[in-house]
C-alpha cells in the first residue's frame, strides 16, 4: 500500500484562530473520530478509496501544520490526492453551510466535553493550558469560543492555510495490487477437523 501526506500551514497553539481550525477540522476530517467530508469521499458511500483516511491540526509553541493522512493503493494515489486537495478548495470557495457547522460544532463540544470526563483529565488539562499561555480556564471558554466562529471564519483561514500545499507519497519498491484475486481452497492437511 502507499501512504499519501498533504500538509498545509497551520498556527501556534496560542493563536486566537485555534477554533476556527478546530471547526474546520471537524467539518474536513471528523475531528480525530472516522467522519467529515474526506471520511464520505474516500470511504463512505460506495466509495472505497483508502484503507484510512485522517487530518489533524498540530498546534506548536510557535508554528504549527495542517495535515491529512491517507493508505491507499498504488492505482488510487493519483484520485485519492485530488480529492483531498479539492476539498481543501472547497473550504476555500464556499463557506460551510449552517447544519454542516452546527454539526461540527456538535462534534467539537461532545469531543471536548469526553477528553474532560475525569478529574485527572481536568486537572492535566487544566496545568498544560496554564503552562502553554492560554490560561488555566481555556477549558470553560472553549465551548463559547467555538460558538463564536462562523463560517466566513472558517473560509478565510482555508484560504490563509490551504493557500500551498506540501505533498509526500510513499511507495513501495515493488507495489503490488491485487485485483480480483481468489483465495485456493484449503487442503485437508490444512483442515484437521475434515
Amino acid at each position: 500500500s502507499c501512504g499519501l501526506f498533504i500538509g498545509a500551514n497551520g498556527m501556534s497553539v496560542n493563536d486566537p484562530k485555534r477554533p476556527v481550525l478546530d471547526l474546520l477540522d471537524a467539518v474536513l476530517a471528523g475531528t480525530g473520530y472516522p467522519g467529515g467530508r474526506l471520511f464520505e469521499a474516500l470511504r463512505g458511500g460506495n466509495e472505497d478509496l483508502v484503507y484510512v483516511v485522517g487530518a489533524f491540526p498540530f498546534y506548536g509553541k510557535s508554528a504549527g501544520f495542517y495535515g491529512v493522512i491517507t493508505q491507499t493503493t498504488l492505482n488510487n494515489l493519483d484520485r485519492v490526492q485530488q480529492i483531498v486537495l479539492s476539498h481543501f478548495r472547497r473550504l476555500v470557495d464556499e463557506p460551510v453551510p449552517a447544519e454542516e457547522l452546527e454539526n461540527a460544532r456538535q462534534m467539537l463540544r461532545t469531543s471536548h466535553q469526553l477528553s474532560l470526563e475525569t478529574i485527572e483529565a481536568q486537572a492535566r488539562s487544566t496545568a498544560v493550558n496554564e503552562v502553554l499561555g492560554l490560561g488555566w480556564e481555556y477549558d470553560q471558554k472553549y465551548v463559547e469560543l467555538i460558538e463564536a466562529v462562523t463560517a466566513e471564519d472558517i473560509q478565510n483561514l482555508a484560504r490563509e492555510l490551504f493557500a500551498q500545499a506540501l505533498i509526500v507519497r510513499t511507495v513501495p519498491d515493488r507495489p503490488v495490487e491485487i485485483l480480483n484475486a481468489e483465495v485456493p481452497p484449503r487442503s485437508d492437511a490444512e483442515n484437521p477437523g475434515k
